[in-house]
């Protein structure tokens, strides 16, 4: 049934505005634009009006379709009222075109048809999804964390029996953030950030800008939780259609039909464009944005000025800057887009030629930012200020008018760390001002004396050829720099003796690039930053991109083009300059920078190049151009198609669906697993997409405190709320007392996850897997007896030092690694007992087989530890699984803490060199253990 209505009423939502307005603001007779013009602005009114929406807490499908009808009768009204625009005949494009625009666009839907399944929380591309679909089951983008408003209020209980668990579980099940560095101190889950305020009164604030989210939340209304994740794709179609659209607007000719056909068939076979439009992060939705708006300059830059004043001119003008301002509602370097328009605006402004094409995009603009403006002072404040909280103090002006902003603890920090002068330097201030008044000046000077600014212009115009040579110049050495010496991986003998050097030269094609020895390691891996994109362009792509902006620069920047080349490249040099990322860089993760400026702009610069090549008369021009974009298109095919294939977590969704059924809808689950925040992949999305309170113990180790978490649980329960917990391994750190455990099932979740090389491009995708065990919890302290078998994913006992379950290829036999300490909780015991572990050495590297390990044996008291009960060594020295016992004394006061320490401990990367493939693992590894058997004397 949904998917009935999403089919009907998709056409509503995403053609219709388009289609209505369109008529009344420009209705020209060339099809291709035709259609992205109505694709366009359907899109532009949707999404913002979904963001408004979300931001009132009033989304829902049924507003959404409401206020776009009443935005459809105001168009259909407009055009009745003052005509339609005229029919605007323009020249006749070739027939091929439209059919080859057709079919690449259509394959590039079906690719991204297959999103990925990118829902598990702790990661970008999982806090965007979640926030997209929290956005559509609450209809509004802040969150209500009623359980955490409860916690609150029950600290400040007199009743200590209720106050003090509280504190306990508030300060154990939230997440908490350093005050000095974050305005936002506590979260529920990762990126749903809340300051102690809005803890009590029960709202979260979803991480990151929330236009791209409200579009998750858009397609999820109309098909669906798997429906929602065809968003990205929708945008990253859009993206590439508008790159598209921009190579066939700026480029006149016969090579106009050649450049957008290029531009699309590049971009869209990509794999960084192809891979970013099914990863579920907002860089697609930014390039759609920038890209449609710079679509819409170039047709308006196409109207001769005196035209500018008709509808037309308005129509474009105000599209672009409508287009162009939602970035700022997309992502926080929104600047990139806004800069090179304002600047145009300002320059018409001081020349005096502002026209209704202007005023018009400057209140399209202006509106935008308005907008942003407000949902940053609101919704946005604590993303904005906590992402912008070190870039502020760059510049003494800013800081001094930020300082304020920020509360006393963070102002200390601010004046004590290394920029500390910049804030304090009143020396540093003056000079800004000065130059800032400089600035002003010149401006006002301008515009004051036209015949100086005629003067400028003229020397311009008389040495443009000179000045657009130097700025191609420029280009290419600054790419050719980044490119081959700012990576720092090039030597002269790679140089002198390039084949027997030749993994130096492969890190050009995806072979490992070594980070130089710079501080800090962050910065020192962005210096090879333009390798790592030409990993995705190839060479020859880097070679043709380049070598066409730069002729592109020297040979036709114009009025249409200008803009676009400014805007395109300085934003691609963001990126390939700081990647801005964490000092553990990933990719094809962190590639996702590239996707707005870089990736478009290299694309445009090929297709420039190729379409100039195959317009030219002379056959050999014809033929290499045409032998180069056959190149390009066959290597990103053969590159490409192991990323067409793979579908990231497949199957996640429908695993955490089945999932929300197994407990009661009120129902509590406290989660502890892995490392500290592993439990937030799951957690996450539990609570946002299905509305179930999933706390995760964040604490480093909550056993001090099992006590108070305890009563905790009891007096949840005596509200009548069912409490499990879900446990992975070393999850036994949230083992709690007076409980029976009673197992409701194994929750075993193993996906696809590509590579996360750091050195070298990845190519593959590797197996990663959630395991946790659900337990109900039920009141019952009576003690153990008998037999008791401790299963490897019976997590209730793993304290630490314990990896995940792992099954042996050869035998079938499921184990896990110890680390060189491995630690069980145990409960008390009353009597004696054996404790019987089968353990082994596991496959260990040649030059260890023959080199037993010493296990030792200790116990303590959980809590109170006194000096350890030491319980005897026992030698392994079998690779293959023994039972080894250990006999245990009575130890009736407390749960205690057993210890098996081992004698060794190896890491696979150490013994690289001993495997035919090299290992990427660098765990300490102890023994391989399979198993115990708790005999308890009766």
């Amino acid at each position: 049934m949904q998917l009935i209505l999403g089919l009907l009423l998709a056409p509503v939502l995403l053609y219709l505005p388009g289609f209505v307005w369109a008529r009344f603001g420009h209705r020209p007779s060339d099809w291709l634009d035709r259609q992205f013009e109505r694709m366009l602005v359907s899109a532009l009114w949707t999404g913002w009006w979904g963001l408004v929406l979300a931001s009132l807490g009033w989304y829902s499908l049924l507003h959404l379709v409401l206020g776009t009808a009443v935005f459809c009768g105001l168009g259909w009204w407009f055009g009745h009222k003052f005509g339609l625009a005229p029919l605007e005949l323009s020249k006749a494009r070739p027939r091929w075109e439209r059919w080859v625009f057709i079919i690449v666009l259509a394959i590039f839907a079906a690719i991204v048809a297959r999103p990925f399944e990118t829902v598990l929380g702790g990661r970008d591309a999982g806090i965007y999804t979640v926030t997209g679909f929290a956005i559509e089951r609450t209809g509004s983008i802040v969150q209500d964390e009623a359980l955490v408003a409860e916690i609150v209020r029950t600290m400040n209980y007199s009743n200590r029996d209720l106050s003090e668990p509280a504190k306990q579980a508030y300060t154990n099940l939230l997440g908490k953030q350093d005050p000095a560095r974050f305005l936002s101190t506590r979260f529920h889950q990762p990126s749903f950030f809340m300051t102690e305020e809005s803890a009590a009164a029960g709202k979260s604030y979803p991480n990151n800008f929330h236009l791209y989210p409200t579009w998750i939340a858009i397609w999820t209304s109309l098909f669906g939780l798997y429906g929602g994740l065809l968003a990205t794709g929708y945008l990253g179609w859009l993206g590439a259609w508008s790159v598209a659209m921009v190579g066939r607007r700026v480029v006149q000719g016969k090579a106009s039909a050649w450049m957008g056909v290029l531009a699309l068939a590049l971009i869209s076979l990509n794999s960084l464009q192809i891979w970013f439009s099914r990863y579920s992060t907002a860089e697609a939705g930014a390039q759609w944005t920038v890209w449609s708006g710079l679509a819409m300059w170039a047709a308006y830059s196409n109207i001769e000025p005196s035209q500018r004043r008709s509808r037309r001119g308005i129509w474009y003008a105000a599209l672009c800057g409508i287009a162009l301002g939602q970035l700022a509602l997309m992502r926080l370097e929104f600047y990139f887009g806004v800069f090179p328009v304002v600047l145009y605006l300002g320059a018409a402004l001081i020349r005096r030629r502002w026209g209704r094409g202007e005023t018009a995009m400057a209140l399209g603009l202006g509106t935008m930012l308005v907008h942003a403006a407000i949902h940053i002072s609101t919704i946005g404040w604590l993303y904005f200020m906590n992402n912008t909280w070190g870039k502020f103090q760059d510049f003494a002006i800013i800081s001094r008018l930020a300082h304020p902003f920020y509360p006393p603890i963070m102002q200390d920090r601010r004046g004590n760390n290394a920029k500390a002068w910049i804030l304090e330097s009143n020396s540093r201030l003056a000079l800004e001002l000065v130059i800032v008044g400089l600035g002003l000046l010149a401006l006002w000077a301008l515009w004051r004396f036209p015949r100086l600014l005629n003067w400028v212009e003229a020397q311009a115009q008389r040495w443009q050829h000179w000045l657009l040579g130097a700025l191609a110049i420029g280009l290419v050495l600054l790419a050719g720099y980044a490119y081959f010496i700012r990576p720092q991986h090039l030597s002269s003998a790679a140089l002198l003796h390039p084949i027997e050097h030749a993994s130096t030269w492969n890190s050009y094609i995806g072979g490992i690039l070594p980070i130089p020895d710079v501080k800090p390691r962050q910065t020192a891996i962005a210096y090879g930053n333009m390798v790592r994109l030409g990993w995705y362009f190839s060479p020859l792509g880097i070679g043709l991109g380049i070598a066409g902006l730069a002729l592109w620069i020297w040979r036709d920047m114009n009025r249409r083009s200008w803009l676009i080349l400014l805007l395109g490249i300085l934003y691609g040099a963001f990126s390939v300059n700081d990647s801005y990322g964490t000092a553990e860089q990933a990719y094809i993760y962190i590639a996702r920078r590239f996707l707005p400026g870089a990736v478009p702009m290299l694309s445009l610069g090929m297709a420039w190049l190729l379409a100039k090549g195959l317009v030219r008369s002379n056959k050999l021009w014809r033929g290499a151009s045409g032998l180069a974009a056959a190149a390009m298109l066959l290597f990103f095919i053969a590159t490409g198609w192991r990323t067409i294939a793979h579908i990231e977590y497949k199957g996640a969704l429908a695993a955490l669906t089945e999932l929300a059924s197994k407990t009661e809808p009120n129902a509590i689950v406290l989660m502890r697993g892995g490392d500290r925040d592993s439990s937030t992949n799951i957690a996450t999305p539990m609570h946002y997409l299905f509305d179930r309170d999933y706390l995760v113990a964040y604490s480093d180790d909550p056993t001090p405190y099992r006590d108070l978490l305890a009563q905790q649980v009891r007096n949840w329960q005596a509200q009548g709320r069912p409490v499990y917990l879900m446990l992975g391994s070393r999850g036994g750190m949230l083992n709690l007392p007076g409980f029976r455990y009673e197992t409701v099932e194994l929750f075993d979740l193993p996906l696809k996850e590509w590579q996360q090389l750091q050195l070298q491009k990845p190519f593959t995708a590797g197996d990663i897997r959630f395991t946790y065990r659900i337990y109900r919890l039920v009141p019952d302290a009576q003690p153990l007896t008998g037999q008791q078998t401790i299963a490897i994913d019976d997590y209730r006992w793993q304290h630490s030092g314990i990896n995940p379950v792992e099954t042996n290829p050869r035998t079938g036999q499921r184990f896990t690694w110890t680390e060189g300490t491995a630690r069980w909780i145990m409960p008390a015991i009353k009597t004696s007992s054996n404790l019987s572990f089968s353990v082994g050495l596991g496959l260990v590297p040649p030059s260890l087989v023959n080199q037993p390990v010493e296990l030792c044996l200790s116990a303590s008291y959980l809590i109170k530890q006194p000096i350890s009960q030491a319980l005897g060594c026992q030698s392994l020295s079998s690779s293959e699984p023994i039972t080894l016992t250990w006999e245990l004394p009575a130890l009736p006061e407390h749960d205690w803490l057993l210890q098996l320490s081992l004698s060794r401990t190896w890491s696979p990367n150490d013994y690289a060199a001993e495997y035919p493939s090299p290992p990427n693992d660098a765990r300490s590894l102890g023994i391989q253990w399979s198993g115990t058997v708790w005999q308890i004397d009766q």
